[in-house]
């Protein structure tokens, strides 16, 4: 049997970084507002195994053959007292602290208008691993007309059984971001890109 330290030291080395970026409506200027490394919680950790052996788990709850379909933000990522001051995500985190509508009701997103569909999906080389494809990046664009009046701290990727939003009927928090808050108007978008590193 092997022994426990050998488990804790050679992990996969799955992890994921986010960059956002704010854009102005008037002058179109884009500029980065946070850029930092994503927490995988415990639920989406458990759900790669599985995923990857395309085996269930009959102990967790995600099926091997749901996917990262959809990308949600809420305000629950900081403090109101301390906007700027992001509180950080746990492991045992399974959804976000106050998912937010992005459009309530929205036909064309998942979960009642809370959940959004990826804009881009795109599969990088990784130049300090012999460039092989190691990365995936996804992003999400945020237009003038979503999530006006909110300050938005918060996002997480979630899996699910289908990335159509009439079939999509179960979600499961794989990754969790928290961020200095944005404060959500018609006078900007902004734009988050999630990078998922093997």
């Amino acid at each position: 049997m092997f022994e426990e330290k050998n488990m804790t030291s050679d992990k996969m080395n799955m992890h994921g970084e986010v960059e956002i970026y704010i854009i102005n409506n008037k002058t179109k200027e884009r500029k980065l507002h946070c850029n930092s490394h994503n927490l995988i919680v415990y639920s989406g950790r458990e759900w790669v195994l599985s995923r990857i052996l395309n085996i269930n788990n009959t102990n967790i709850l995600p099926n091997s053959a749901d996917y990262i379909s959809w990308l949600s933000v809420g305000t629950g990522g900081a403090p109101v007292s301390d906007p700027l001051s992001p509180i950080p995500p746990t492991n045992m985190d399974s959804s976000l602290a106050n998912e937010v509508p992005i459009i309530a009701g929205a036909v064309n997103l998942a979960d009642n208008g809370n959940k959004i569909g990826f804009s881009d999906v795109s599969f990088l080389q990784d130049n300090l691993n012999m460039n092989r494809y190691l990365i995936t990046r996804l992003s999400v664009l945020f237009d003038e007309t979503m999530l006006n009046g909110y300050n938005i701290n918060e996002a997480g990727l979630w899996i699910s059984n289908s990335n159509q939003p009439t079939l999509a009927n179960v979600y499961y928090l794989f990754a969790r971001y928290t961020f200095p808050s944005i404060s959500k108007s018609p006078d900007i978008q902004f734009e988050i890109i999630w990078y998922l590193y093997s």
